[in-house]
């Protein structure tokens, strides 16, 4: 992706095309990005609280 982006700016740099493209190649790189880190760490989150639930409850069997 970031070769992607090079090569847009060095044809914006010749003309070839808008800066508003490139903006918008730009924007909807990090706002995948972005949307990618919150689901990662949503399900990260389930998995710890999860465990963590089962870890109490066993605990308090067993003990």
């Amino acid at each position: 992706m970031v070769v992607i982006l090079a090569l847009d700016i060095l044809q914006v740099s010749k003309g070839l095309i808008r800066m508003n493209d490139v903006w918008d190649k730009i924007g909807t790189f990090f706002g995948r990005m972005l949307a990618l880190t919150m689901a990662i760490c949503a399900w990260l989150l389930i998995i710890v609280f999860t465990l963590k639930l089962i870890w109490f409850i066993l605990f308090r069997i067993l003990v």
